[in-house]
């Protein structure tokens, strides 16, 4: 795949396997091209060689959906060529402000092609062809875009504390994560970015089409769908106006009242044997360079991650912390070495009354045969139980 290509991140098809499609464009090409999509396995591989190549890898299960009808090595077909140049345009726009804000150091993704510039000869091509710009996502043979949550079907996960919001809305602003803006019933979208956020208001990117740009700007209300890290963002708008930010238009209004934030678990999670407990030492490095192991009781873990209870009088262990080269110790399976991620700190009453906090953790870019370590223990693990179980009855 050469440096222009666009890679999508691995939606998940229903037979819950992986989706990846890559795009390449070159000078002259009518249409960017599908140059390489597969399921499961390959799809991995795919997106492994785009970061390996610094390519942009973007998530969208909509987009993968209609992308994965392409043959390969075809170019895209004119009822995509909107969905498409609105990608390529956010892209743009996304380049633009890591350039101007140093965030990459220098990546060279699309380098030697102008994503605004194919965005807008594709726009030119639909308008030619008579494309209406809802097209790629109301023709007959393709998907519906990922529908909205009805909120109160997951009340658990509704933020409604502005302390709470804030720091969702500015970990979408500082990942330069892709927002849906959906209005009009659902029967119009725009895609975009939210460029600021202040303490009574959100800021956010216009979309490449004026014409959806202006409906967004009648619509009462606006509902957005993001994923920040794999984790699901949802939220409304009320009152979208226009204002010039930094010297550019721009959308503002004032901040949701709630969020729903839903992170879908992709792995199995086993709560981890009392009798047999598992062990992990993390390494830590004080202020003079010095590391030492600290070691904590692991009370569930999978392919994606592991919990445990803050020790105590340890270390104080917080969001966003990252510690490299843990270990942990799988009877009878292996020994897991892994960069663990904390992802999340809970107060959580346990069964005697007492209280502790729960630290929540990613395994960071987990190795195929790691994953595969974990994944044995856990199959052990509940052969045993069920053993137990049977031998209990």
């Amino acid at each position: 795949m050469n440096p222009d290509a666009l890679s999508d991140d691995a939606p998940i098809a229903d037979d819950g396997r992986s989706l990846a499609v890559a795009l390449a464009y070159a000078p002259g090409d009518a249409a960017p091209r599908v140059v390489a999509k597969g399921r499961g396995l390959i799809a991995e591989a795919i997106i492994a060689r785009a970061r390996d190549h610094e390519i942009y890898v973007h998530e969208s299960a909509e987009m993968v959906s209609l992308l994965m009808q392409v043959d390969l090595d075809d170019r895209i077909p004119p009822h995509l060529y909107v969905a498409v140049a609105e990608l390529l345009a956010w892209l743009y726009r996304t380049e633009q402000k890591a350039a101007i804000n140093n965030l990459w150091g220098g990546s060279n993704v699309h380098q030697g092609t102008n994503p605004a510039r194919v965005a807008s000869s594709l726009l030119e091509s639909a308008t030619m062809n008579a494309i209406d710009p809802r097209a790629a996502r109301v023709a007959a043979d393709s998907p519906e875009p990922e529908p909205l949550l009805e909120p109160t079907d997951h009340a658990a996960f509704l933020l409604r504390d502005r302390g709470d919001i804030l720091p969702v809305l500015r970990g979408l602003q500082t990942a330069v994560d892709r927002v849906t803006v959906h209005f009009n019933e659902g029967r119009d979208f725009l895609l975009t970015a939210i460029i600021a956020v202040d303490e009574d208001s959100v800021t956010l990117d216009l979309g490449a089409d004026e014409e959806m740009n202006q409906r967004a700007l009648t619509a009462d209300k606006v509902f957005c769908v993001a994923r920040h890290e794999k984790v699901r963002v949802q939220f409304t708008l009320h009152g979208l106006r226009r204002v010039d930010h930094q010297g550019r238009p721009a959308f503002r209004t004032g901040l949701p009242d709630d969020l729903l934030r839903l992170q879908r678990r992709e792995y199995y999670r086993l709560s981890t044997p009392i009798a047999r407990p598992l062990k992990c030492l993390i390494p830590v490095t004080d202020d003079g360079g010095a590391t030492t192991d600290i070691e904590v009781h692991v009370a569930d873990i999978s392919g994606g991650g592991m919990a445990f209870m803050q020790p105590a009088n340890g270390f104080v262990f917080a969001p966003d912390m990252r510690f490299a080269n843990c270990r942990i110790e799988l009877p009878e399976v292996g020994t897991l070495v892994a960069t663990l991620q904390i992802r999340g700190v809970f107060d959580v009453t346990l069964r005697s009354g007492g209280k502790a906090t729960r630290i929540g953790c990613q395994f960071v870019r987990l190795p195929g045969p790691m994953v595969t370590l974990v994944q044995r223990y856990i199959i052990k693990a509940e052969r045993e139980r069920q053993a137990r179980d049977a031998g209990m009855a």
